[in-house]
């Protein structure tokens, strides 16, 4: 039997690409919404909408 050598760096890799995408996103929260098509939200006062 030929034994499966695992190399955990691809884990690592795209754990880290979306660990990165998610502070980029609390950061600069205006930019994930076009990133990746989401509607953005409309600002209300107490008058109705902007």
């Amino acid at each position: 039997m030929s034994a499966v050598i695992f190399s955990p760096a691809s884990a690592y890799l795209l754990g880290t690409a979306f660990l990165g995408m998610g502070l980029k996103a609390f950061a600069d929260p205006e930019s994930s919404y076009e990133l990746f098509g989401l509607p953005r939200q409309t600002q209300t006062t107490s008058f109705g909408v902007l």
